[in-house]
């Protein structure tokens, strides 16, 4: 499964009077140059690609997340790559600009999470048999635990189209993700995430994407 959009020059490069660029595939989804890296202003007619990506592309951007550390699980890699519609450069052609512009990591989910507990009124760890609970955990919950863009290609709404695109692969009843700078950088949400906050804590965000079976 991949899709790809792609982000146009703008009118202002092409002599033209607007700022704007646009991205065909997406309606609601515009831009203007200021947002966009300057190294990238002359190097615009970029695409990009969604689809399976695979661990090494995680370990490529690891180092550019604020948490240290690898994931402690992993279900799947989801790769932002991306790609020229027209006019490559020379720095593109010579492997200048990364071609894994974004990636996302889903995880199994963590055991315990209050905030979860609450989002799900206890159902994963208030039935009579916690057993029941671990499984119905493991059966119908899966984590984004990691989403990073490379600053070459930050202010494009790639982590929000990439995270949405993520919410729409998976099949997991329930999908959740933790976020200690969800309060500044709301891409969960502005995704489509349901958000609750508790002091001291992450952000949790979760979206139910298909009815939960009675306990």
């Amino acid at each position: 499964m991949s899709s790809t959009f792609a982000v146009r020059r703008s009118k202002q490069e092409r002599g033209e009077p607007s700022g704007v660029l646009s991205v065909p595939l997406f309606s609601d989804f515009e831009l203007r140059s200021s947002n966009i890296e300057p190294s990238l202003q002359s190097h615009l007619g970029l695409s990009f690609r969604f689809g399976r990506g695979a661990f090494a592309d995680y370990l490529g951007l690891a180092e550019r997340h604020y948490l240290s550390g690898r994931p402690a699980t992993v279900h799947s890699v989801w790769t932002m790559r991306a790609g020229m519609t027209r006019g490559a450069g020379p720095l593109w052609r010579t492997g200048g600009y990364p071609r894994v512009a974004a990636v996302a990591v889903v995880s199994y989910p963590p055991l315990r999470s209050a905030a979860r507990d609450e989002a799900t009124c206890g159902r994963y760890f208030t039935p009579p048999n916690v057993r029941v609970g671990l499984s119905r955990l493991n059966r119908e919950v899966l984590t984004i635990s990691r989403v990073i863009v490379h600053p070459l290609y930050r202010g494009l709404g790639l982590s929000t189209r990439l995270v949405r695109r993520v919410l729409g692969s998976l099949d997991a009843p329930l999908i959740e993700a933790f976020a200690r700078m969800g309060a500044y950088v709301p891409f969960f949400a502005r995704a489509g995430m349901n958000e609750l906050r508790l002091a001291d804590r992450p952000v949790y965000y979760w979206r139910r994407k298909t009815a939960l079976r009675r306990k």
